[in-house]
């Protein structure tokens, strides 16, 4: 018996969409970590190395730790990048990334053309609709943005769980038991995957239950509905706990007003805002001319209830309303568009506030259902052989002007620079845009001779943000506009400290940073709890400013505002220091850097004072380089140990303050044995203390 010769032809369609999604990123290869990309990948120590402690660290702690919380909880995609990183040593070379990145765009390209294939019965919308697809620019923030691999996964799960359900729910004559719960299994599986990957991926459930109304029959559907709600309740509802647990733990997450202006504003107002919103993804998918990976406050600006925004509800209105009525002649219309209304409706913001108000990535798997309108549209144009033929010509066209566009959008992700110069071009009016690009010309440049570029990006952001109240501003667009100021200042005054111009840029980083203070002290008052030190670190700018325009008074009383604020932060001991050297109060600087040298471990500080006894404070000549403490043991540095005392005390009551009790008693007990100070000392009330 001849062996059976494979059909070549089975092979030609997937063969085919699995050449185009390389053709159309293989220039994403070279592109690097780009935005979040470095923090949840580079600089997560739980994905450099696998080990239990490591995967007890991601399933136990949320997306973002440890540098904040967001409220996501993803460890199926964090274990991902622990695969890439550690097992398959990729580290800090981002081709095998993008490889990952691309296996998962080709897997739910396939699967697109099978549910399309499963859903309309028809041979050429179905590979019509995964190839327009697989071409869609707007896709591209989640294939080439290494981290948008939380939707292509989650796309990967909702995707092979719909088609699982629909296999599972034939008939039962054909099917046998054995295999029905097989596709059951597989179906719990993926669901729960899907949501350990991104939370939104739990709206596949509610396809599944579209699809059944959609198809409904009385003999099967309640059972296979009950059946598969049954088969994900166990891993869904093990989620649920876990992800309550992990966040819980974390502490609530606060998403920013210029991140999504429909945080706490009225329900009418953040509809009308959504639905505006909803009407630009659609902008974007026909016409992908300006992409951005940003689209923040104030690029969008909330809806006040024009005519227009009351024109966009109805025609989303009269659109559902169509599809339910092709719904009588092609369900699959009122499927696809259900599908993608579904599959979007978390990050939509109709039903509650997200932590953004627009991203490409968003809606990387409700495009499909999109396409896949297109797709029928288009076919109901084919009706006759040469019209068809006439039709394929023109989607060939829109695959290929796609595909280009994608290719040409994938070189924005190279590094930060090129990805946010794109956002400004795209989204001129994204404060944050522009605060971030400055940010990367800043990182990109170790000499700074970019300066000029810098300030221009940073002063464009404030002026945007300017007008917004203190408690919706953001601390930190204020705060590094600043000290790009102070930077350019303080590089002036190397070469020459006469130059007329530095008052001005002295005194518009001061301005800046007044404004950082006020909406960092909004903030604060806004959430209890909230850390001190973007305030702190504010003033600790402000005095530098401060001491730059030789307004030394101010400059200590900023500097020791920074102190009370964070009083383990070696910086503001030095910046207090250096005020009191300028008013003349070389004492109490020397006790003042003791004391910073102490409760912060930086013994910078302690030679910086030592400095200072060499310079004059000492007339017999007896401190030594090194600490304090040690130059005190002589008996004759008779200063020394009187000052080293002094700054031993006050230590000791800011380490008691900040609630190091046993290395607060640690210093009084050697500052008593050593030094001989009073064991009173340590309680008097200390100027140097905050």
């Amino acid at each position: 018996m001849a062996p059976a010769v494979p059909d070549l032809r089975a092979w030609t369609i997937p063969a085919g969409l699995a050449l185009l999604c390389l053709a159309i990123y293989s220039n994403a290869f070279g592109t690097g970590f780009a935005l979040d990309n470095r923090q949840l990948i580079l600089r997560d120590p739980r994905v450099h190395a696998l080990t239990p402690e490591n995967l007890s660290l991601i399933i136990n702690h949320t997306y973002w730790w440890p540098y904040g919380e967001s409220g996501l909880y993803r460890p199926l995609t964090t274990l991902t990048y622990l695969f890439n990183f550690a097992v398959l040593g990729n580290g800090d070379r981002p081709a095998g990334y993008h490889l990952f990145n691309l296996l998962f765009h080709v897997a739910n390209v396939l699967l697109v053309w099978r549910l399309t294939w499963r859903i309309t019965k028809d041979r050429w919308i179905a590979p019509v609709t995964a190839a327009l697809w697989a071409a869609l620019p707007l896709s591209t923030e989640a294939v080439t943005n290494i981290v948008g691999r939380a939707d292509l996964m989650s796309a990967t799960a909702s995707l092979a769980a719909v088609l699982l359900y629909l296999n599972a729910r034939e008939d039962v004559a054909s099917r046998s038991k054995a295999t029905r719960y097989v596709l059951l299994a597989g179906l719990a599986i993926a669901t729960a995957a899907g949501a350990l990957a991104k939370e939104s991926a739990v709206a596949v459930l509610g396809v599944l239950v579209v699809a059944e109304m959609i198809w409904w029959n009385p003999a099967r559907s309640r059972r296979a509905l009950t059946l598969a709600l049954a088969a994900c309740a166990l891993p869904l509802g093990w989620w649920v706990w876990q992800r309550a647990v992990v966040i819980g733990a974390g502490g609530a997450a606060e998403f920013p007003y210029t991140d999504n202006p429909m945080v706490g504003a009225p329900f009418w107002q953040r509809l009308l805002t959504a639905v505006q919103v909803m009407f630009r993804y659609i902008t974007l998918l026909v016409w992908p001319a300006h992409l951005s990976n940003d689209y923040s406050y104030a690029q969008i600006p909330p809806a006040q209830g024009t005519a227009a925004d009351w024109i966009g509800c109805a025609l989303l209105a009269g659109g559902a309303v169509a599809a339910i009525w092709q719904a009588r002649r092609n369900k699959a219309v009122l499927f696809f568009a259900a599908f993608a209304f579904v599959t979007f409706l978390p990050a939509s913001n109709l039903l509650f506030a997200t932590g953004t108000i627009m991203g490409e990535r968003l809606v990387y798997l409700p495009s499909a259902g999109l396409v896949a309108l297109a797709a029928i549209g288009l076919r109901r144009l084919a009706a006759g052989s040469s019209t068809r033929v006439a039709i394929t010509c023109a989607v060939a066209v829109l695959i290929a002007a796609g595909g280009a566009r994608a290719w040409a959008r994938n070189k924005d992700w190279t590094d930060d620079v090129t990805l946010w110069r794109s956002a400004v071009r795209s989204a001129p009016a994204s404060a944050k845009a522009h605060r971030a690009l400055a940010e990367a010309l800043y990182d990109a440049d170790p000499t700074h001779q970019n300066i000029d570029a810098v300030i221009a990006e940073a002063d464009r952001s404030v002026a945007l943000l300017d007008a917004l109240p203190d408690e919706r501003n953001t601390f930190q667009a204020f705060r590094q506009a600043g000290a790009y100021y102070i930077d350019k200042a303080n590089a002036a005054s190397g070469k020459d400290e006469h130059d007329p111009d530095l008052k001005r840029l002295y005194s518009r980083a001061l301005n800046l940073l007044d404004r950082a203070v006020v909406i960092a002290r909004a903030g604060a008052a806004r959430v209890p709890g909230a850390s001190t030190e973007p305030e702190a670190d504010a003033q600790r700018l402000r005095s530098a400013a401060l001491l730059g325009m030789e307004n030394s008074s101010q400059a200590l009383i900023a500097a020791n505002r920074s102190r009370a604020l964070q009083p383990l932060n070696p910086l503001a001991y030095h910046l207090a220091a250096a005020s009191l050297i300028e008013l003349n109060e070389p004492e109490e600087a020397a006790m003042l850097l003791l004391t910073g040298s102490i409760v912060s471990g930086d013994g910078s500080l302690g030679r910086e004072a030592m400095s200072l006894y060499t310079a004059g404070l000492d007339p017999e000549g007896c401190a030594v380089a090194g600490s304090g403490v040690s130059a005190a043991l002589n008996p004759q540095c008779a200063i020394v140990a009187r000052h080293s005392c002094i700054a031993s005390a006050a230590a000791y009551q800011v380490l008691q303050k900040s609630q190091q009790v046993q290395r607060a008693e640690r210093v009084k007990a050697a500052a008593v044995s050593s030094l001989g100070c009073p064991a009173d000392l340590m309680d008097r009330t200390n100027s140097l203390v905050p």
